[in-house]
This record gives structure tokens, C-alpha cells and sequence, in this order.
């Protein structure tokens, strides 16, 4: 119906401005950070060589079977590790960035770097996150009017009672459990860090209830298939607040179940009878004269 269809341009609109938001702040984070970034990257770099040189001085010094040199290479080892180079803010890493700011999941695999990036982050976070959620409630309002749409064609429009409607909750509740599967499954194969399953439900649960413990966290150095679980991620938060109006929704057709069965049965109830009036005769008195 109408109805429904406006529902739907408003869900591809709001979509859309959510997509154009994402982008322009990822770009403009990008912009920021990405300087900084290489800069560090070339002083790591310079670092690095210095470091490997000084061993390489040391080893001709003392000889490579040197306790010293045998001692201080589990060190050197960790020396030359905090001197990595990193790829976090190229464009896909702007857009994740800013997608784990929006939805608050936070990872924390990677910030800002400068005062630039961290001012604009403070200064734009909070319409970013009054967006979304309005983006989330637009879009889990479209796809509930979706499924209802889909089940008044396979059910002929009928009305549905209290107990039915439960039932297409659930149901609905049960729908909107998928993607966290699905989402399981395929995060198993979009890291790097080669996670199981297991490890792929995990994630998808710690994501999709917007808790994020970095951990586990989408790598920029995978652009086109971190960008692919962005997609999911968004999937799943619309399920979850799918999930979390459906179960509010439940609790009160069960309050008002409740109410109405309470209200049938004071109606029922017996209620004591109003004394009848006596008919004329016993009421009357007999005067019998003296």
C-alpha cells in the first residue's frame, strides 16, 4: 500500500544520506590523519635502519656467537616491532573509523593521531550518533512495515489477534537472528587474523550489541572486504533494534492482556443486589379503628 511505499523512499533516503555522511567524514579524517600518519611511518622507517645498523655494528664487534648479542635478541626483536609502519588512515580506513564512531562501537584498533582529527571527531561524534540512531530506527520501522506487508498478502489481510501477533513477532525476532550467524561465518573470512567460527560468532555478537572491545576490530589493509563487513554490521544493528522494539512490543501486549483479562474478570464478578421494595400490601399498615 502508500503507506509501506513511503516507508520505503524514506528508508532508501535515509540510507543514502547515511552512505554521503559516512564517506565525506571518512574522507575528511582521512585528510587529516593520513599526514601524520606517513610521518611516522618515514621516522619508524629511519628508526628501523638505525637500530639495524647498530646490531649489525655490535655483531661485527663482539662476533655472532657473543653472549651479549645471543641475550639481546629477543629485545631487538621487540625494538624492531614497535618500529612498524601502518596503512589505518587511507580512505577505507577514514570510512571504518568513522563508521565504529557513528554506530558507538569503537573499536579501538586505531585513533586519531592529531589534535586536528581529534577536534573534529569530539565536534561532529554526536550528530554522527543522533543520525544513526534515527537511521536505525527508520530502517527497522521499514522492514517490521516490510514483513507485516508480506504477511497481510500471505494471510489475505486478515486481523490478527493478540496471540497471533505475538507469534509474528517472534517470528520476526527469529528472522532478524540470521544475520548474526551469517555475519559469523563471514567475518571468519574477512580478517586476516584468520579466526575460526567460533571466534566469527563472538565478534559478530561483541559488533552488533555495539560493545566492541578492539580485539577482534575490521583491518583498513583489507579495504574492499572490511568495507563488505560494514554492510553486514549495519545489517546486523538494524536487526538489533529490530529485536530490542519487538521484545518491547511483547511486553506490552502481555501488560495489556493482562489489564483486559483483569477488567473481564471484575466484570464477571457476582455484585451484591440492591434490596427489592416491598410490595404495597406489606408495606401498608392496617389501621383497625378502636
Amino acid at each position: 500500500d502508500m503507506s509501506t511505499m513511503r516507508k520505503g523512499i524514506t528508508c532508501a533516503v535515509a540510507f543514502l544520506v547515511f552512505v554521503i555522511w559516512l564517506v565525506v567524514c571518512g574522507a575528511i579524517m582521512h585528510a587529516i590523519e593520513q599526514p601524520q600518519e606517513e610521518a611516522n611511518n618515514q621516522a619508524n622507517v629511519a628508526a628501523l635502519t638505525e637500530l639495524n645498523a647498530w646490531h649489525s655494528r655490535l655483531r661485527q664487534a663482539v662476533g655472532d656467537n657473543s653472549t651479549l648479542v645471543n641475550e639481546f635478541a629477543p629485545y631487538l626483536e621487540q625494538l624492531q616491532g614497535s618500529y612498524g609502519t601502518t596503512n589505518n588512515w587511507s580512505l577505507q580506513g577514514g570510512i571504518i573509523f568513522w563508521f565504529t564512531v557513528m554506530s558507538t562501537i569503537g573499536y579501538g584498533s586505531y585513533t586519531p593521531l592529531t589534535v586536528g582529527g581529534k577536534a573534529f571527531t569530539a565536534c561532529t561524534c554526536l550528530l554522527s550518533i543522533a543520525y544513526f540512531g534515527y537511521f536505525l530506527s527508520l530502517m527497522s520501522d521499514g522492514t517490521r512495515a516490510g514483513f507485516a506487508g508480506l504477511r497481510k498478502r500471505c494471510t489475505g489481510g486478515s486481523k490478527l489477534r493478540s496471540r497471533q501477533i505475538k507469534e509474528e513477532i517472534v517470528s520476526w525476532l527469529v528472522v532478524c537472528l540470521f544475520p548474526i550467524v551469517i555475519f559469523a561465518a563471514v567475518s571468519s573470512s574477512l580478517h586476516r587474523q584468520g579466526i575460526s567460527f567460533g571466534e566469527g560468532l563472538y565478534f559478530s555478537i561483541i559488533s552488533f550489541t555495539t560493545i566492541g572491545f578492539g580485539d577482534y576490530a575490521p583491518d583498513p589493509a583489507y579495504s574492499g572486504l572490511s568495507l563488505v563487513s560494514l554492510m553486514f554490521l549495519t545489517i546486523g544493528l538494524v536487526c538489533l533494534a529490530n529485536c530490542l522494539s519487538g521484545l518491547a512490543e511483547i511486553q506490552n501486549l502481555v501488560v495489556a492482556d493482562n489489564d483486559e483479562d483483569k477488567s473481564q474478570s471484575q466484570v464477571t464478578e457476582v455484585t451484591p443486589h440492591s434490596p427489592t421494595k416491598q410490595s404495597a400490601e406489606e408495606c401498608s399498615i392496617m389501621l383497625v379503628p378502636a
